[in-house]
Formats: C-alpha cells, structure tokens, sequence
C-alpha cells in the first residue's frame, strides 16, 4: 500500500508529540485543515494493517495509539520506499510551482500541479495567491481565469531576471555549482533527479549540452585574458542555458541602440560574438544582437572582479572607485562610531567589489543575494549604516543601488568589525565558497571571532579547492555547501556561521583533543636579520630592493605592515567648495526645475559654471528620475564635468516651504548642487556631506538659522574644521 510523503511525517508527528489538533497540523505542514482531514482518512486505514489506532477526539485532539515495536515495524516498512522523501513546505511548493510556469508556453491547470504536490487544489491556490506577488516583484504579471488556467505574462529581459533569481534563491548551498562540477567531471551517473530543485533546473534547461557550453565559455576565458569568479562563471553558463532554451522558442531579448553601439566598441562584445557564433553553429540557432550585448555585460562584470589577493591593487586602481571605497567606510564609521577606514584588506575587498556592482548597476544586470534576509536581521546596525553610506553611489552615478548590492557591501564592513577583534590560532582550515569575495571574508571573520585557534590557510572555489598546494597541511575543510573528500573532514556551515554550524565545528575540534585556550604565537624580530637586509642593501643603494627585502622578511614572520597611500589624490572637502556667498533661501518656488536654476544661480554668477550644467542638471533628472533626492527633504544634484564645470564649487539652496521632486523623501528643502573638474575629486566633500544628513534634526537647524555665515559656522562645527 502506498503512503504519501506528508502523511508518513504526520505519523511520525503524532507518535512524537502525543497529543495534537488539526489547527496544528495545518499550520506545521502548511496545507488546508481540509486536505489534513482527507490526510487523516487515508493514515488511518494505513495504521490498520499495523495494528495502531489513530484517536480522533472532538475538543480533545488527535492521538496514535500502539505498541513501539508494532510502530518500528512501520518505520521500517516505509523508509526505503521511492514514494518517501521530504515533504515539502509552503515555500518549496511556490519554488516548484514557479519552475513549472516557467518551463511551459501554454497555459497549466490545477491537476498539472496536484501530482507532483500532493496537497489539495484548495491548497494549491493558496500558494498561487503568493505566487502572484512573487512575480509582481520581480516586474511580471500572473495570468489566472477560470477555463484558461495560469501563465506568466511579462517581457522577456523580466521573465530572464526572474528565472535567474528563482535558480539563486533554491541554490544557496551552491546547488548551482555543485550540478554543473557534476557535469564537468562527467559524473553524469552520479544525477540522482528526485522532486527537488536538481530535477527541475534539469527540466529547465533540458536537451542543453552543458558540457559543449563549458567548453565555449573556457574558450572565451582564455580570449578574454583572466579566470572568472565561480559565481560568474556559474551564471554565466545558466544565462547562456537559458538564452539557448528561450531562442530556440522564438522567445529573445531587447537592448535599446544606444547600448548596442557603445558595446561593440568593446573587445568584449567581439569576444562575445564569436561566442555567439559557437553557440549558433553547435545548438543550430540564430542568436541576435541584444542577445550577444547581454553576454558582454556578462564577461564586463567578471571582468571587473580582479584577484583580491593582488598585492598592486592601489597601482592600478580607479581612482574614483577608490576613492568612493574610503569615503564610504569614513561614512560608515562615523555612523557606528568604530575604526575600519584604515582596513587594507576591506579597502581591497570592498574596492573589487564595487567595480562589479557599478557595472551591474550601469547595465541592470540582475544581483539576487541569498544571504540579504539574514544580514538584515543579524546585523541591522551594519546594513542600515551600508545604506547610508551608499547614498554615496547613488548621488555619484545618478543610479539607485538595490539592496541586494548594499548585503553584500555590508558583508565587507562587517568582515572589518570582525577582523579588528583579537585573532588566536591552532587548526588550518581551508574555505570553500561560491558566493564571491565579500561571503568568504564575513565567514572567515566570524570563524575568527567564534574559534581563536583556527588559521584559514586558504580560500578556494569549488572547482580548485583540491589542489595538492590549496591541501597542504589542512586540518578541515569548512564550505558552504555539500562536498565530500576522503582524506579531510569537510563541514558545512551557513555563511554567516549559525549556532548549529558553531555547535558542529566546536564538536569536531573537541573530538580531536584540540582546545580553544591556545597561547598567541609570538611573533619575533631578529634584530641580526634586519640589520644584515638593511646593509646588504645600503651597499648596493637600492631602496626600492631594501623596502621589498624589508617586506619579505616581515611576511615570513607573518607580521603586517602599513603602507602609505601608494597614488596621492587631490581632494577637496565641503570647506574648499562651500563659500557663505553660494548659500542662498527663499520661501517658496514654483516647481523643482525652477528651484534647480535658482540653486546652480549663485554658481553660475561666480564663474564656477556655465548655463549649460544647470541645463544638464535638469536634464539628467528628466532622464533617470529623481535619484538626486538621497535623504528626506535633502537633494544633492551634479552633472558631468565637460557640460559646463569651470572651477569647483557647491552651493546650498533653500526652499522654507518646499518642492516636491515626485519622491517619497518629499517635500525637498534644501538643495545642494555640486560642481566639480574631476571625477574623483569631489568624493570627500560628497562624504562628508552625507556625513551632515544623518546628523540630528540637521534639515531644521539649517532652516532656523537667519544667516548664510550661521549656516557655514554650523556645517563646520559638524564637521569639526
């Protein structure tokens, strides 16, 4: 006789607890009182041939009666069977429910959904009522009519992004990876396609040769001259899947012209076209323009992920990306009150990452972050102050940052906070994680904060992890995900390192006789050594070799130096741009344009500008909407150099009654309209100027004051200059 998924837990539900009710029932496995009814039907007369009774009491509750061994019997009976595994939650129906919708171009009906969930219809409209949310979020529409059934409806960059989000929100663990380093080992065997996201990710993509695509995008890494992240790596092959899948239904994007041209004056866009030709010639389909522009935003983001570990990283860096970066973290610590500016290693982290983000940001590239719920509920403080601190991005590219991007960046600062705290060392560890840069430092952080005594020897991708050299002299393996090894232990935790994943990790070392009380290893300078570098050297008069002697010597003895500041930039701050003249009120304005003129006014009668920035101003606004609005009341607004910019400058202009700017931060009174000759240069007094906006009552102080010169006095105490 066969017994449903659910049911089998259900019985195993009142064996544990007793005594139950139906309410109960429906809320623990998140289906209709109705379908539990009919559920307790069918146990009953399965409990029977056990010779168990099931007890259905009114007001008193639902209760199995029967010998243990009659019930081991039962267990025992059904725990191999291929109709047992996992019953599934509410929010792994929607998941399956929503890859169904996805797979198909025709309209689906409740029976198509009823047999690979087991719950009722009434149940399966339930979920379609979240469902319909779910897809309004992510800009899509859900067809429902009665005699018509369900289809998702929406344009198909939007219906690209959603299946993206969809496979990242069930492949946290690194399913993703795990499937496709299946694949390449040709472990094809080794596919075990039960009801669970596996199966239908292969459902999704299904009769794409993965292996064939592997071999093009290695093709492509070669070409393009550096080795993608395991996250890009891994969405670019599901975003090539999918294009594949969705052309061959005549399903294909759009990119507007404009994008196009500046695209294909990229080396990336002519290696993405020869990867387009490799994909048409293999899988026998055309692939258009827009769809090649989307590949290169691809390998454009990779390629802006460089090696975290390149010690030249301030040599080449992007002055104003850098810049933003410090100025950032100078924002964040004023709002936490606590030291991380000075944080080479979050600099690093934080400067790679926003390269990637800015391009993402640029293009619209979809970020799901699988980690933003938990960052947001352990670290609130963190996140919200990440936010802040990235108004910075968003009043410098004219773009709103989203807050799957802000997770990440908080992931840096809190790998800073951590990192600052004392370390101590016993075990060697290596880590194996797929999210990017920032998850592998916040679990490498929390790890040094929850065990003194372990030493992450080294970080690897799934695919590297491996290697003789990444092993040597390891003690464990903690990753993120399922791997398996058969010389180490590997351990696998979230990453941010709940108490389960520390309970795991404290119990393997306890097993090993291994403790957390270990002495700090000393860390000693041989006076003899240093003076033998420094003469050797000084014979020789070479300063650049001494300094790189000096820093090997302190390397091996692993003991961190500081360096200065390798490319000095030239940067003004609001007391070099913000003169008492530019600082203007008047009581009312008729509308937001005419409050920008008579804000960039003072600027323009100065020299610092021409006419045609305060144009370019408004029309940017025009064009991207009212991203300048970055605090309630506070609008900061700027246009590129070349439209008019002669000398730097920052005026402050204030409207007592308000403007409205069509945002929920509205009534705007106070505008700041920024002029600079740089890009980067003006990224301090931008700093500094958000720094003002979470002060205290700041929109109000600035409104009482009678005079330009009290307002001046006031910013500057603020900032105590």
């Amino acid at each position: 006789m066969e017994l449903k998924t659910r049911n089998y837990h259900i019985i195993k539900y009142l064996y544990e607890t007793k005594n139950t009710t139906i309410k109960e029932l429906s809320q623990k496995f998140q289906v209709s009182p109705r379908t539990i009814r009919y559920d307790l039907d069918e146990i009953e007369e399965i409990l029977k041939i056990y010779e168990i009774k099931l007890i259905r009491k009114p007001h008193k509750g639902i209760s199995i009666q029967g010998k243990d061994e009659d019930f081991q019997r039962f267990k025992e009976n059904f725990k191999n069977t291929e109709n047992f595994s996992s019953f599934l939650t509410k929010e792994e129906r929607i998941i399956l429910i929503l890859f169904k919708l996805f797979q198909s171009e025709k309209p689906l009906q409740i029976k198509d959904f009823e047999e690979l969930l087991l719950v009722s219809p009434s149940t399966i409209l339930n979920d379609f009522d979240e469902i319909e949310i779910w897809l309004k979020n992510n800009n899509l529409n859900l067809i429902r009519k009665p005699n018509y059934g369900f289809k998702i409806n929406g344009e198909e960059i939007n219906i690209r992004h959603a299946i993206t989000f969809l496979l990242e929100n069930t492949s946290s663990e690194g399913e993703i990876l795990r499937f496709l380093n299946i694949i390449q080992n040709n472990k094809l065997a080794d596919r075990r396609l039960e009801k669970n996201f596996i199966k239908e990710f292969d459902k999704l993509i299904g009769h794409i040769d993965i292996l064939k695509l592997q071999e093009i995008v290695h093709q492509a890494q070669e070409k393009l001259n550096f080795k993608f992240a395991d996250s890009d790596y891994a969405a670019l092959i599901v975003h090539i899947a999918l294009a594949i899948k969705r052309l061959r239904n005549g399903k294909d994007i759009f990119l507007p012209e404009s994008q196009l041209i500046e695209l294909k004056n990229t080396k990336e866009f002519k290696i993405a076209k020869e990867v387009s030709s490799m994909i048409e010639k293999y899988y026998d389909i055309k692939v258009p323009e827009s769809e090649i522009g989307f590949i290169t935003f691809h390998f454009l983001g990779a390629k802006k992920r460089e090696k975290l570990n390149n010690p030249n990283f301030k040599n080449n860096k992007d002055n104003e990306i850098y810049a933003i970066s410090l100025e950032m973290s100078k924002i964040f610590e004023e709002i936490m009150n606590i030291k991380i500016s000075q944080d080479e290693d979050m600099l690093r982290g934080l400067y790679l990452h926003l390269k990637a983000a800015l391009n993402r940001i640029e293009y619209n590239l979809p970020l799901n972050n699988p980690l933003l719920k938990e960052i947001k509920e352990k670290y609130p403080e963190i996140y919200d102050a990440t936010k802040k601190a990235s108004k910075l991005i968003q009043s410098n590219f004219a773009k709103n940052i989203d807050e799957n991007e802000i997770g990440y960046i908080a992931l840096h600062f809190g790998a800073a906070i951590e990192r600052n705290k004392e370390e101590n060392h016993e075990f060697n560890a290596v880590l194996v994680c797929s999210s990017g840069i920032g998850t592998t430092t916040i679990l490498e952080s929390r790890l040094k904060k929850e065990f003194p005594n372990i030493k992450v020897k080294n970080k690897a991708s799934v695919f590297d992890y491996e290697k003789e050299s990444n092993l040597k002299d390891i003690d464990m393996i903690i990753s993120t995900f399922e791997l398996e090894n058969e010389k180490l232990p590997v351990i696998k935790v979230n990453p941010l390192l709940n108490e389960s994943d520390i309970k795991k990790i404290y119990q393997y070392m306890k097993n090993n006789e291994k403790t957390h009380k270990t002495k700090k290893e000393e860390k000693k300078i041989n006076i003899e050594d240093l003076l033998k570098i420094i003469k050797k050297s000084s014979e020789i008069k070479d300063e650049k070799k001494l300094i790189n002697n000096l820093k090997k010597y302190f390397t091996e003895k692993d003991i961190k130096i500081r360096e200065k500041n390798l490319a000095k930039i030239q940067q003004y701050h609001l007391q070099d741009i913000l003169k008492e003249k530019y600082i203007n009120s008047i009581n009312k304005v008729l509308n937001w344009k005419e409050a920008i003129k008579k804000a960039g006014k003072s600027l323009l009668n100065d020299g610092i500008i021409e006419k045609t920035y305060i144009e370019s101003c408004i029309n940017i606004i025009e064009d991207k909407g009212p991203y300048s609005v970055i605090a309630p009341g506070v609008s900061l607004i700027h246009a590129h150099p070349e439209d008019g910019v002669k000398h730097a400058g920052l005026s402050l202009f204030i409207i007592k009654k308000g403007v409205n700017f069509n945002h929920e931060y509205d009534p705007v009174k106070l505008i700041f309209l920024l002029a600079v000759k740089d890009k980067s240069k003006h990224i301090p007094a931008m700093g500094e100027l958000l720094t003002l906006l979470y002060t205290e009552n700041f929109v109000q102080n600035i409104i009482s004051f009678g005079s330009s010169l009290e307002i001046l006095n006031y910013i500057k105490d603020i900032l105590k200059i």
